[in-house]
């Protein structure tokens, strides 16, 4: 077996300069994880969501101020123009499948001044679900009714909220809606000095 030396030329051509020395190869800096604590209480839980609901509330006034257009007095929508351009637009969601936004906007009520709209909702889910279809629903309507400053103001109205009855599940939970709606029942019980053991 022949050895060859690393610095001699092979077949007499001339050896290829030699680079500078290159440094060290930097260490890649350690990844830190991020030190999560989880609250020791309810309370604590309580304060951190209050807490990131006030920031993120914070950031969509910010972004709604920032993306605010001026009342334009000289646009009057024509409601029954509007509503014809809305109801295209739910047909569109229905066809792609988006069935909770267009039962939501059919659900809603709304109101108009010069080029604003007033969009009152049911709920905050509903909301947040509109916020991210917002810029595609603008663009449509600001294309059909050819209104280039349209703008679309979002609010939650207590009074479309759908009430929901909440169902007993635990026995304690059974128990009370049964004395609720029968008072003898919870007289009953003090009769016979009886305890539920849940």
């Amino acid at each position: 077996m022949e050895v060859k030396p690393v610095n001699k030329p092979q077949n007499g051509a001339a050896a290829p300069p030699r680079s500078p020395a290159a440094p060290p190869a930097a260490r890649p800096k350690r990844y830190k994880k991020p030190e999560f604590q989880i609250p020791g209480n309810l309370n604590e839980a309580q304060q951190r969501y209050q807490q990131v609901r006030q920031v993120q509330q914070q950031a969509g006034e910010e972004a709604e101020n920032t993306n605010s257009y001026q009342l334009n007095p000289a646009v009057e929508l024509d409601k029954q123009q509007f509503e014809a351009a809305l109801n295209t637009y739910i047909e569109q969601l229905k066809a792609s499948n988006k069935m909770n936004l267009a039962s939501g906007l059919q659900a809603s009520k709304s109101s108009f001044r010069h080029n604003e709209w007033t969009l009152s909702l049911g709920s905050e889910i509903f909301k947040n679900m509109l916020e991210r279809e917002r810029e595609n629903l603008l663009l449509f309507l600001r294309e059909k009714l050819q209104i280039p400053d349209l703008y679309v103001r979002l609010q939650i109205d207590e009074s479309l909220q759908q009430s929901r009855e909440h169902k007993p599940y635990t026995q304690e939970e059974k128990l009370k809606e049964m004395a609720r709606k029968n008072p003898s029942v919870k007289k009953l019980q003090e009769i016979f000095k009886t305890r539920i053991i849940y």
